[in-house]
């Protein structure tokens, strides 16, 4: 991606986004959000067939069925609302032809619902404890649950249990469970607070793969839409990613924050990650953060910004451009990918600063006449490493950790260009005299 920003002092500005690369020329911007539980939002769920319906369940002990309707002060509206646990609601999946839901709850037990009708067919009891997560085979025969009581059970659509993986099994709670869309290697992946992921044989329920790695207990293990991969995460503030095919250990993104969910992206090579209040969206080709979203929430008492809430749960719609969010707030949000247009805005300015926002975007604060303050985000993948002795100014500034109020007073220089692209950062003045680059090291930053 290459950008550019043009200022002048006192004068006119403009910012523009000249896309060499279609990931890093889209981020996500919310679109609206989602009212009607009254309880922690715990999974969301899309399908195909139907992208203008998604399913929650929540700690409100029922799960909910929406109607998309895409407005940005509701976002969707309640159709059905499905009783019947007696317990927080953990987890649910709908069936490939949306005609059915499964869930998994506190109260120990899995339920299949008719989504048609709004109610429960089928009651799954065999868990000895609660049940956290459970999961559809490609062909809906059958059906994955992981407890509290540290198996793992596989089901048939009668709520019959057909086999309990004790063998080799996880010696603590079993957190989550997924199966792997591959039809022609069928396999189920799971994880738990023993800090390990065990890849399991549908064929003979026998353990196939046990990785190793992660330090403290694990929240979520997701897999790629084709199979290949898997990621899982936890407390350890780590998420790895691991080739299903070779059973090994790819790498790991480092962060902060404790990773609630794991989900990737039907459409793009990104891995999306719930950490705290934040999502994190990483471009795995790159390793690079691509975006992180967190919503800024307002106290209806104070009217003031207070600590926005956690997020829980990650679903993407299957076109791949509306990201739902489940949150400890009792809402859904939806995160839209935004492509970004050439121009982006543009007016008259008196003075303006740069700072970074994370380690790979970069802040353009543009102070305009009357008081207006605009903050331009847009990402830049080469500042990480870069140190700029910037004209009149003794020491280098850092941007990969922050940039302290830039001002480009008068007196210094009436204008600027800066200009970044995947080797080259540039500083221009108003006539077009070159001020200053710096050539990167692609691999720098990455190590």
């Amino acid at each position: 991606m290459r950008c550019v920003c043009w200022v002048c002092s006192r004068g006119f500005w403009c910012i523009l986004k000249l896309n060499a690369g279609k990931e890093m020329s889209e981020s996500l911007l919310l679109r609206g959000t989602l009212r009607g539980h009254n309880g922690w939002v715990t999974q969301v769920a899309t399908n195909s067939k139907y992208p203008d319906m998604i399913l929650s369940t929540s700690r409100d002990c029922s799960l909910m069925l929406w109607k998309l309707v895409h407005d940005e002060t509701n976002f969707g509206i309640p159709q059905k609302r499905l009783k019947g646990h007696s317990h927080f609601v953990s987890d649910a999946i709908i069936s490939s032809d949306g005609h059915f839901a499964l869930s998994g709850s506190w109260d120990k037990t899995l339920r299949l619902w008719d989504l048609t009708k709004g109610v429960s067919t089928r009651q799954f009891v065999s868990h000895s404890k609660d049940v956290l997560s459970v999961a559809f085979s490609a062909d809906n025969r059958q059906i994955v649950s992981g407890s509290r009581d540290k198996s793992i059970k596989l089901w048939n659509t009668l709520a019959q249990c057909k086999y309990t993986m004790q063998d080799d099994g996880h010696t603590d709670w079993v957190s989550c469970v997924r199966f792997s869309p591959n039809v022609q290697s069928p396999i189920i992946v799971s994880c738990g607070w023993d800090r390990k992921v065990k890849v399991w044989s549908l064929a003979n329920c026998k353990l196939k793969t046990e990785h190793v790695g992660h330090t403290a207990y694990l929240n979520s293990v997701t897999v790629s839409p084709d199979g290949s991969l898997c990621a899982s995460g936890g407390k350890d503030w780590a998420v790895m990613l691991w080739d299903l095919n070779e059973e090994k250990h790819l790498y790991t993104l480092e962060h902060k924050g404790t990773v609630n969910a794991l989900c990737f992206s039907p459409n793009r090579y990104w891995l999306c990650a719930a950490t705290g209040p934040s999502i994190k969206i990483w471009d795995l080709e790159g390793k690079l953060l691509v975006d992180e979203l967190c919503p800024e929430v307002v106290s209806q008492f104070s009217g003031l910004d207070t600590n926005p809430p956690d997020c829980l749960c990650l679903a993407w719609s299957s076109d791949g451009q509306t990201l739902f969010a489940g949150y400890s707030d009792n809402h859904i949000r939806a995160w839209q990918v935004k492509h970004h247009s050439l121009v982006l805005r543009y007016g008259w300015i008196s003075t303006f600063a740069l700072t970074t926002y994370t380690s790979y975007s970069l802040k353009c604060t543009v102070l305009q006449d009357k008081n207006e303050v605009i903050i331009i985000q847009f990402a830049v993948i080469t500042l990480a490493c870069l140190q700029l002795p910037l004209p009149h100014y003794h020491a280098p500034v850092c941007l990969s950790h922050f940039i302290r109020d830039l001002v480009l007073h008068e007196c210094y220089m009436h204008a600027v260009w800066y200009v970044c692209d995947a080797l080259c950062v540039q500083f221009y003045d108003r006539t077009g005299w070159h001020i200053f680059s710096d050539i990167l090291d692609a691999y720098r930053w990455a190590d």
